[in-house]
């Protein structure tokens, strides 16, 4: 899941994910994922700039701030896609994104990028841990977030299904709201 928020003009201590842990990007495990290095430069870049400006454009049309990313099958590219134009998105200097491995059966994001994903995504569906505390911020991609997914979950569809995930999407478009209407003071 990717939401599209404004970006902060200046950091406030309302901010809804002020305490969000900032990891260093291993380049090497990023240009061996094609992922997108900091600072969008090339070829790719530049395809993934303009799938940004042309979904954003279609988000802002319907009203919508979320966008699902969905593979048939395993392997397919969904992680690959969905990080990139998270990448894409929060590299444009009027957006951010926050990027939410939703991906439970085949999480693939904290690997993708060779960060921790515990906690994760699923642990909060669990009560484990509160959504502040898995969140994570790579330097150089200055205006993205990222709730990776921790381990796959064996009744995943039952979890993404429950009164729990629709609680966390809730409070996830809540604090997208906080945050956009913090920036904008």
């Amino acid at each position: 899941m990717l939401v599209d928020m404004p970006v902060a003009q200046e950091s406030s201590a309302n901010e809804p994910f002020r305490n969000t842990l900032e990891l260093t990007p291993n380049l090497e495990t990023i240009r061996r994922n094609r992922l997108l290095e900091p600072g969008l430069v090339g070829v790719v870049a530049e395809g993934f700039r303009m799938l940004r400006t042309q979904v954003t454009q279609r988000m802002q049309q319907r009203g919508w701030n979320t966008l699902a990313v969905l593979a048939a099958t395993a392997g397919d590219g969904a992680t690959t896609v969905a990080l990139n134009l998270a990448m894409a998105i929060s590299a444009d200097p009027k957006r951010s994104a926050l990027l939410v491995d939703f991906n439970l059966r085949h999480p693939g994001v904290a690997a993708a990028l060779s960060i921790p994903g515990e906690p994760g995504v699923e642990q909060c569906l669990m009560n484990e841990y509160r959504i502040p505390e898995v969140f994570v911020r790579i330097k150089g991609y200055d205006h993205l977030m990222i709730a990776p997914a921790a381990a796959p979950v064996a009744q995943s569809s039952e979890l993404l299904a429950s009164e729990k995930a629709r609680n966390l999407v809730a409070d996830l478009k809540t604090r997208r709201e906080r945050f956009a209407r913090v920036r904008k003071e």
